[in-house]
């Protein structure tokens, strides 16, 4: 009989499966993906990986995960869980960090900027009757942004399903960006910015992404961007970019899991987003910038700054694993990220804190990206502590 702690990590291993199917589509281009690559299939055992070999945790059944083209060019990922009668949805598109360069490398941040306003209003809803109209679905529709995507999401009762999926559909594809909607937003854009030189955390973090991947890379800046990008954007802005990341399906990956079978989301997902597909000579205004594909260009492999915080933080990175076609390693490392960070329950905690009191805060973390990622770990100290961290953790 498959004890908890085995469960947990089968259900780990879902997850990430679901997940990195997902940031594997993203990171094919649209051009990459045919009718053929995308028959309705079902994720092998290989894809979703028990990470070890006990056959107890092979005997925990594993929910079926399909991947399926509706007929505009959108891919939706879909498993069915019956016991409960909920439902997510989420709704990726390409977009983010990764996709802001060439002639809006000078804007990075804009695909921030426009998820936290493409819920403030559509053509039919204000911003105030979207909120409305998902509470009284007994949900809540949230959009943000990665580093590699852009994402609406919702949960909701099975029986309001087809609703929140024209609640978010309506979202997605007609928004208006309000004048004082976008001045509102960009302003705490640009106040979020700011109080990120207030937390040593983030200074750390922003150190160590430019000295990672170079100034060049996307992932050297944060995903709201910089005071200098934010402050150059323009509603109008807004508006191509928009057009940029919804308008071509193929751009899309709809994720649905819950009690819901695989017939019905196809179909909500053919009524709702049947978006006109770009012309087929590919020149559309509309098209997305080609995504950034170089390498990290390290900067500093130690970088060291000096501000006025009784703290220290010590971040280490290291090169990982990244997108679709180079896994090699990525679901190892997700575990490790788990069995090391975990917060309290981690090895780092209980090594570094609880036995050496070493740190104030200490974790690991390991995000999928697209393209190169990093496998970090940081701690929290006093600076007379730094050299004894340093050398426990190489240990």
């Amino acid at each position: 009989m498959p004890t908890d702690f085995q469960k947990n990590h089968k259900s780990m291993a879902i997850r990430a499966a679901i997940f990195f199917t997902i940031i594997k589509l993203l990171a094919l281009q649209p051009s990459d993906i045919t009718a053929k690559d995308m028959p309705a299939r079902n994720l092998s055992k290989g894809e979703i990986s028990d990470m070890t070999s006990a056959d107890s945790i092979n005997s925990i059944p594993v929910p079926q995960i399909t991947a399926v083209k509706t007929s505009a060019g959108a891919t939706l990922v879909h498993q069915e869980i019956s016991k409960i009668p909920v439902v997510a949805i989420y709704v990726f598109a390409r977009g983010g960090l990764l996709y802001e360069n060439n002639e809006v490398k000078n804007k990075r941040g804009i695909t921030c900027l426009m998820q936290s306003l493409i819920t403030k209003g559509t053509a039919t809803r204000t911003s105030k009757d979207i909120s409305d109209e998902a509470e009284r679905i007994g949900g809540t529709i949230s959009a943000s942004t990665d580093k590699d995507y852009a994402l609406v999401e919702m949960t909701v009762a099975r029986e309001n399903f087809s609703k929140a999926m024209e609640l978010i559909a309506d979202v997605i594809k007609n928004p208006t960006f309000p004048d004082e909607e976008f001045a509102k937003e960009k302003e705490a854009a640009i106040a979020a910015i700011q109080t990120r030189k207030d937390r040593i955390s983030t200074i750390a973090d922003d150190l160590s992404n430019l000295n990672f991947y170079g100034s060049d890379h996307p992932y050297s800046v944060p995903e709201t961007g910089t005071l200098k990008t934010i402050s150059a954007i323009k509603r109008k802005d807004i508006v191509l970019w928009h057009k940029k990341v919804y308008s071509n399906p193929a751009n899309l990956v709809i994720s649905i899991a819950g009690d819901i079978d695989l017939k019905t989301a196809l179909e909500e997902s053919e009524k709702k987003f049947n978006i006109a597909p770009r012309s087929p000579d590919g020149k559309s205004a509309a098209m997305l910038p080609e995504p950034y594909d170089k390498p990290p260009a390290v900067k500093n492999k130690r970088a060291e700054e000096k501000h006025d915080f009784k703290q220290a933080y010590l971040m280490i990175s290291y090169p990982a694993p990244s997108k679709a076609g180079n896994n090699f390693g990525y679901p190892e490392l997700k575990f490790l990220s788990g069995a090391l960070g975990s917060r309290m329950s981690g090895r780092l905690f209980k090594e570094l804190r609880e036995k050496r009191s070493l740190a104030y805060e200490v974790n690991a973390y390991y995000p999928t990206r697209a393209l190169d990622a990093r496998f970090t770990i940081y701690i929290g100290l006093d600076k007379s502590n730094l050299a004894t961290a340093r050398r426990e953790i190489a240990r």
